[in-house]
């Protein structure tokens, strides 16, 4: 199954598209309206799996990368984001793992105090949707926004204790001016 097909036979009709030139490789973001809920768009590299990406341990993989954000965000700023993030992968030729936490730098979008990304598995889709079948399967990858004391918390425990934490605290995760989630606080960060 290609990509496009793929995308839109879990997330609905592309209603969107932006493209991004980074040196000779061409990029695109495209949205997907009231997915993976109403009154929230999925926002989806499409093309960077036409680039090899290395792993650690020397493999050679493909990936896209999806980010979900409340309408009331600006497209242009999400867009922005994910396209700015898909420009430094292809950068660095690095691919990201699962349970990485990335960052902190520049807040997501203006207004927000999240600075980082963690990056996992699409949980809020059907199973199927995290690996796109083909002769070079394509990983999707969820970035969510996270704050400098999550990424803290993730570096210290571990991608493992995150996610289990993330089950027992409520969490906005298409809320990008979020506060901090309460596990991540320690006395020593008050």
């Amino acid at each position: 199954m290609d990509i496009v097909a793929h995308l839109e036979s879990y997330l609905g009709e592309i209603v969107g598209g932006w493209d991004l030139k980074v040196g000779n490789k061409d990029i695109q973001a495209v949205k997907f309206d009231n997915h993976p809920t109403i009154g929230v768009s999925t926002y989806s590299t499409l093309g960077l799996s036409s680039f090899e990406l290395n792993m650690p341990n020397g493999t050679i993989i493909r990936q896209e990368y999806f980010i979900s954000a409340y309408d009331k965000y600006s497209e242009e700023d999400v867009v922005s984001f994910l396209l700015t993030f898909a420009s430094g992968i292809l950068s660095s030729n690095k691919a990201v793992l699962r349970g990485e936490s990335i960052g902190p730098g520049p807040t997501i979008i203006k207004g927000s105090s999240l600075n980082g990304i963690y990056c996992s598995n699409p949980i809020f889709q059907d199973n199927e949707f995290s690996v796109v079948k083909g002769t070079n399967n394509i990983i999707m990858v969820w970035l969510m926004p996270i704050h400098i004391q999550e990424i803290e918390f993730v570096k210290e425990k571990g991608w493992n204790q995150f996610e289990d934490s993330l089950e027992k605290e409520y969490c906005d995760f298409w809320d990008l001016e979020r506060k901090p989630l309460n596990f991540t606080l320690t006395p020593e960060r008050l």
